[in-house]
């Protein structure tokens, strides 16, 4: 055999062996990765179930649970008349937008991206380590409890390179391997067979595999409890906020900084759809002022947001900044906590929302309050919780 069959030989055979082994790893993963038994485990698998049912997308709005409470994709079908996917999760990090708006990208002629920025997901949090006995400042995108959804999205995702990157970049502590291989996670029970068989005869069930909805229907009126219907929309039914939903400790986020890693992964979403040709918007969607007055000095967060979008020459709408005579943001009966629209105020918004984002900068500029200041001056007086201070404030903004 010549050299060159020699070489043509050998790619064979390692193009055969990861095949092998891609396969086999495939196997063990249905085999020892569990489903997780929570709400989410349906989200994720409706999530994406309806993702590969959809011919075209047109509008695509990406973000955290703020977005999948908060923007209903068929209500705006509706409204716009053209089809809209919510690809949002709870806590999704910036790395993992990055990756599944490239794939809608590689699936779908999209007319335009929405990015959600809410503060928490771009800002680095506060983490108490018992180690040291002081809070440490981390990128949101590298905290351990949003990894889990990674994982998730990993789960539910068909292979591609996309889904590897998720993979690689949810790796943490040096946990490559299990980022990547997931049974891996699980080869303690790898010898318990009854554990095995249970797995394997849930993830059997063609109902749990092909599942487009979950619903749980409310017991004390016409709404349902909690509603995943598909394109990303989850209608939460009955949960309204009331006074003892109110208690939200002072966080003072935005003293501390955007995280390097979520800032990073912003901009190359952004530049990426510009690359693309794709239009691209950022947005933020309403949480009840309690919440948002906890985090500090808001208006810091919104200048640096506006800087980061006239470096692109795109729009950033912040509708904590919204005029009340557009939508009343104080409306307790619109969330379901402090922070997430429930579908009362989803199905309110969702008009808003649309109005604005189909119009001209110039046609917005009176449906907003130039700052979260002058909103709030411009309200009655309420009772607030004093900013955090000490370690909270003790490093530059940004």
């Amino acid at each position: 055999m010549n050299k060159t069959g020699m070489i043509v030989k050998r790619i064979l055979g390692i193009i055969c062996g990861m095949v092998v082994f891609l396969a086999a790893a495939k196997g063990l993963d249905y085999l020892y990765v569990p489903p997780d038994s929570s709400w989410m485990d349906h989200w994720y698998r409706i999530l994406f179930n309806s993702y590969y049912d959809q011919e075209h997308i047109d509008n695509l709005f990406v973000g955290t649970s703020h977005v999948h409470n908060g923007v209903d994709p068929y209500l705006l079908d509706g409204i716009n008349g053209q089809n809209n996917f919510n690809m949002s999760s709870p806590g999704l990090r910036w790395c993992d937008s990055y990756y599944l708006l490239k794939q809608a990208c590689e699936d779908h002629d999209l007319k335009h991206v929405y990015l959600e920025c809410y503060y928490v997901n771009l800002i680095e949090n506060p983490v108490w380590e018992d180690k040291t006995g002081t809070y440490e400042y981390v990128d949101p995108m590298d905290k351990e409890d949003r990894i889990t959804g990674s994982w998730q999205i990993t789960y539910n995702m068909r292979p591609s390179l996309n889904r590897e990157a998720i993979r690689y970049y949810s790796a943490k502590n040096g946990k490559l391997v299990e980022s990547i291989l997931p049974f891996t996670r699980y080869r303690m029970y790898m010898t318990d067979w009854d554990r095995t068989i249970s797995i394997m005869s849930y993830k059997e069930d063609r109902a749990y595999l092909q599942e487009r909805d979950y619903i749980i229907p409310s017991m004390t009126d016409g709404d349902d409890e909690l509603a995943h219907l598909g394109k990303g929309c989850l209608r939460d039914g009955v949960r309204t906020l009331y006074d003892n939903n109110k208690i939200y400790e002072p966080e003072a986020y935005i003293a501390s900084g955007y995280g390097a890693g979520s800032i990073k992964f912003l901009r190359k979403s952004i530049e990426y759809c510009q690359a693309k040709g794709v239009d691209v918007t950022l947005f933020v969607v309403p949480e009840y002022d309690l919440q948002t007055i906890s985090a500090g000095d808001y208006d810091a967060f919104i200048s640096d947001m506006r800087s980061l979008v006239g470096e692109y020459g795109i729009e950033y709408y912040d509708f904590n900044l919204i005029k009340s005579e557009y939508m009343d943001t104080e409306y307790e009966k619109y969330y379901a906590d402090l922070g997430h629209l429930n579908a009362r105020g989803a199905k309110a918004f969702a008009p808003v929302l649309w109005d604005v984002l189909s119009s001209s900068h110039e046609e917005n500029a009176g449906k907003f309050y130039d700052s979260y200041a002058d909103k709030l001056a411009a309200q009655e007086p309420q009772i607030a919780p004093k900013p955090a201070q000490a370690v909270f404030f003790c490093r530059a903004r940004f």
